[in-house]
């Protein structure tokens, strides 16, 4: 099965478009990259990201994974590994414990392979470094 995962885009969405363009493009360009969209709560930010996934996802075909961290602030890389993980059909029961360990199932498993993956409501660079990857490949916002 590939995940489909992104939210349903906004019926409306006004003004931004600037910023859409540059994610757009970040996610698009020869290498692909982790995208990092910052502000205040309540400036759009998931509205922003969400708008550029939808833009994007059909470049990649691998899946769409889209993972909410917003409402536990304190969750960890190696929780976050496990949700994707299991987005990508790993059955619960075999994700493995620790952050290492999980990371590496994640490279293994995200290895050529074109996959969007949208984080949000990370509060810090820790709850996702294991998931940037370590040289050109797949997209991250």
């Amino acid at each position: 099965m590939i995940p489909r995962e992104l939210p349903a885009d906004l019926v409306t969405f006004i003004g931004r478009t600037s910023e859409v363009t540059d994610v757009v493009a970040a996610v698009t360009g020869a290498t692909p990259a982790a995208v990092v969209v910052s502000g205040p709560p309540g400036s759009g930010k998931s509205a922003l990201a969400v708008r550029a996934a939808h833009a994007v996802a059909a470049d990649y075909p691998d899946g769409q994974v889209f993972v909410d961290v917003a409402s536990q602030p304190s969750v960890t890389a190696e929780e976050v590994l496990g949700r994707v993980l299991r987005a990508l059909g790993l059955p619960a029961a075999e994700v493995p414990e620790g952050v290492d360990e999980r990371a590496g199932w994640y490279r293994s498993r995200d290895a050529g392979r074109r996959i969007l993956l949208v984080v949000d409501g990370v509060t810090g660079a820790e709850q996702v470094r294991p998931l940037i990857p370590a040289g050109p490949g797949p997209a991250r916002g």
